[in-house]
């Protein structure tokens, strides 16, 4: 199933790849479609593969994010919880400027790394691994030496909670 669903992911980059191109109007010949690997699976033939280019990719420009979560352990999930809590009390502790009460600007990189570092991502999220956005968070530091962190919180959700210092968090 994850197989699956990853190559419907991979068609779906490609569709738009190609779309973009057909958009910007060129042809075949002056790009070459990228086709992102998946992990225990070959995209084609190694005979058809001979002219291939092996780069790595960066996350600029996409809009990625976790859709699987590890929902049904209770480790996991309380890991998880302690991490964002712990992140929440530091953002509130070292006073960083807000946006609005759950948006705070400036945070150093290094804060927002630690947090993933701490964090538990879903294996089957094949698309953004943490060892893919911790390397990205690293490669990019000095590019983007500090962050903007929001909690996202529903107004329609049933159940309010605590997170860290910040409370009624939907």
């Amino acid at each position: 199933i994850s197989n699956f669903r990853a190559l419907a992911q991979v068609e779906e980059e490609i569709r738009k790849e190609i779309s973009t191109y057909r958009s910007a109007e060129v042809s075949p010949l002056d790009f070459a479609v990228k086709v992102r690997s998946i992990p225990g699976l070959a995209i084609t033939s190694a005979a058809k593969m001979r002219h291939a280019i092996r780069t790595s990719i960066s996350f600029d420009g996409k809009h990625e994010q976790t859709t699987r979560f590890d929902h049904t352990d209770s480790d996991v999930v309380s890991r998880n919880w302690s991490a964002a809590a712990s992140l929440v009390d530091q953002l509130i502790a070292e006073k960083y400027s807000r946006i609005k009460e759950n948006v705070f600007m400036d945070v150093p990189g290094t804060v927002v790394r630690k947090f993933l570092a701490n964090y538990s991502m879903c294996d089957k999220q094949l698309n953004l691994t943490k060892e893919m956005l911790l390397t990205y968070i690293d490669g990019s530091a000095s590019r983007m030496p500090f962050w903007n962190v929001a909690i996202v919180s529903s107004s329609r959700a049933e159940r309010r909670v605590h997170l860290g210092g910040l409370s009624d968090i939907g």
